[in-house]
């Protein structure tokens, strides 16, 4: 897979390009909730 790109895209709309080749493992999964407040 000469030239192949992960591309990824977050819920703000920002982008990121890698080259695939570049990579050896990635997870991906769900975002993680944020707690608000003092309790947190």
């Amino acid at each position: 897979m000469a030239g192949a790109t992960l591309d990824l895209t977050d819920a703000k709309g920002r982008r990121v390009v890698v080259p695939a080749g570049s990579l050896g493992y990635v997870e991906i999964g769900e975002e993680a909730k944020r707690r608000v407040g003092f309790g947190a």
